[in-house]
């Protein structure tokens, strides 16, 4: 037998084939275990020259290296180290045993300690995996137990931590995105796995609550999965576990609680676990999983996946109320884009007319009608102005209506509409400067909806800047990353109203005070827009001493340096 010149405390070896050698009483014989070449890895390096050689436990050093690619170590039992060979230096550098005896390396340190963090990391989990599972083989030992025993402890050891794992990585997939039909799809797989099932289905109940309809599947055949939604009142096992609480089926082919059981036997599916899906009591749909084997599951994998199952029952129901929120927004949008489509009209023809008795084509007007003809006018220019924002909010947020984003030079377009606006400026004799970069910035966008960003922004630094205050616009790359920032020297925003800042209609106590008029929706837009180019956008300010608002877009070419103009 050719094996490699390692040493290893156990009983087991590897050749240079990757079977397992097992010792017998110190002697080498042949044997092959995926179990333990799953949960050990690879070794490194054996201190054995030829086979026959009695091995005395404890007493010899091995390096082991994970399918993940994390080092591990193992020292004699009694905290000696016995033969640190070459190879082992080179890898890992100096090696010290512990002081207490338990037969780990507490110390490594190698000569490149980047290479040493991508070998070895004690937080890993697979690392930790390896730890519990050598300790529980020394406890064991050293407790006498037989070997089917710590074997035994071992399985369970490494069942539980799997478990753990699928639990810690379906509540962070839960978690952190609201798409369903990717979480689910996870979901099943991690779960098949977990319980070492043939498959894994996921099916939710329809609005009639009548029908359960496959929502993701794992490991089950497609002619499995077209026999079509199951029916509540005709599946007794489902009205079981939509009652509450997991259902056992042990031999599956024969259980007469089955819809289709034709097309279990067909499946090869003999057993079978059945999880409700709870949000707040009431079921919206079942978990299953699939095994081949007969009396495959009991109170132990039932308790685990009634555990998955509230998970992702509270994932479901996010992503649904997501959805209907964001159908409601629709709605409300469109709603929105077809009233002031039609208002338009009205207020246009209003308009006109009040300009034809203001010219004085109907009739003299005297000074009292005049100046209630110019407080009409005002007021449908206002009106005129909430249509025209509501049209832009509303357009944003209904795609069908708005632009596709396209390469917009954001250079030129931030010089011209400062440029426009520099009359206002003047008038309240305000020191307006801009910044632009002598590169060019690209970002993917629309030109008439940067404007509009720019104009609002802007705008309202001009408008809440007192008489000789000062306003700054900037055009900067910050990586990645196109960063324009209105700055000015005005009134500030309450600390209380900056949450509600971006939100529709909402108007901060001090900007109402200074001009009663407003739609509030100048910056909701800003933030619509924004979001809609992929960006983002923040604003800090004090009361009293000015504000900034700082806009993110992704770039698509890199500019240079500022320059002032």
């Amino acid at each position: 037998m050719d094996i490699e010149r390692y040493n290893f405390p156990e009983d087991r070896l590897y050749d240079r084939r990757h079977n397992w050698v097992r010792l017998e009483d110190g002697q080498v014989v042949q044997g092959l275990s995926d179990y333990a070449r799953q949960a050990a890895g690879r070794i490194l390096y054996l201190d054995l020259p030829v086979p026959g050689r009695r091995v005395l436990r404890g007493e010899v050093l091995a390096a082991l290296e994970a399918e993940r690619g994390i080092l591990r170590v193992w020292a004699a039992v009694s905290g000696t180290v016995v033969g640190v060979n070459e190879r082992l230096r080179e890898e890992t550098g100096l090696v010290d045993a512990d002081p207490y005896g338990e037969g780990w390396l507490v110390r490594l340190q190698p000569s490149h300690p980047q290479e040493l963090r991508e070998l070895h990391r004690p937080d890993d989990p697979s690392f930790k995996e390896w730890f519990l599972l050598h300790l529980s083989e020394d406890i064991a030992r050293g407790l006498g137990r037989p070997e089917r025993e710590l074997l035994s402890l071992r399985r369970d050891l490494e069942r539980a931590y799997h478990r753990l794992e699928t639990l810690y990585e379906i509540g962070r997939a839960t978690s952190s995105t609201l798409n369903l039909e990717q979480v689910l799809q996870m979901v099943t797989r991690r779960t098949a796995e977990a319980l070492d099932a043939k498959g894994c289905s996921i099916r939710l109940l329809d609005e009639s609550g009548q029908v359960l309809r496959i929502a993701a599947a794992w490991g089950l055949s497609e002619q499995y999965l077209q026999k079509g939604p199951v029916e509540v009142r005709q599946s007794p096992i489902d009205q079981e576990a939509l009652q509450g609480k997991p259902v056992i089926v042990l031999e599956a082919p024969l259980d007469p609680r089955f819809q289709y059981p034709e097309e279990i036997e067909r499946e090869g599916i003999c057993s079978v676990l059945c999880c409700p899906l709870l949000v707040r009591g009431r079921a919206i749909g079942v978990i299953r999983v699939y095994s081949a084997a007969c009396y495959r599951y009991g109170q132990e994998e039932a308790d685990f996946l009634m555990t998955i199952a509230s998970e992702v029952a509270v994932a479901i129901a996010n992503a649904l109320a997501y959805r209907k929120l964001e159908e409601i927004d629709r709605a409300k949008s469109q709603f929105v884009l077809t009233v002031t489509h039609e208002l338009r009209a009205p207020v246009a023809t209003v308009q006109s007319l009040l300009r034809v008795i203001s010219g004085g084509y109907a009739g003299q007007v005297s000074s009292k009608q005049k100046e209630l003809i110019e407080r009409a006018e005002r007021r449908i220019l206002f009106l005129q102005q909430l249509i025209d924002d509501l049209l832009d909010l509303a357009a944003g947020k209904t795609e069908h209506i708005a632009e596709a984003p396209h390469p917009v030079l954001l250079n030129p377009l931030v010089t011209r509409v400062v440029g426009q606006l520099r009359p206002v400026a003047e008038e309240k004799a305000q020191d307006l400067r801009v910044y632009v970069p002598h590169q060019p910035l690209t970002v993917l966008a629309v030109e008439d909806g940067i404007e509009r960003i720019l104009v609002n922004l802007v705008g309202n630094a001009l408008k809440y800047t007192p008489s000789g205050g000062r306003i700054e616009v900037s055009l900067e790359r910050h990586d990645a990353e196109a960063v324009l920032i209105v700055s000015d020297t005005g009134i500030g925003i309450p600390e209380e109203a900056l949450p509600h800042l971006f939100e529709e209609f909402f108007r901060a106590e001090n900007a109402r005070a200074i001009e009663r008029e407003g739609t509030g929706l100048g910056l909701s837009i800003v933030k619509s827009l924004v979001d809609r180019y992929g960006g983002r956008i923040s604003v800090t300010s004090r009361l009293g001493q000015g504000s900034t608002f700082t806009v993110y877009l992704p770039l698509l070419s890199r500019g240079g340096d500022d320059e002032m103009r």
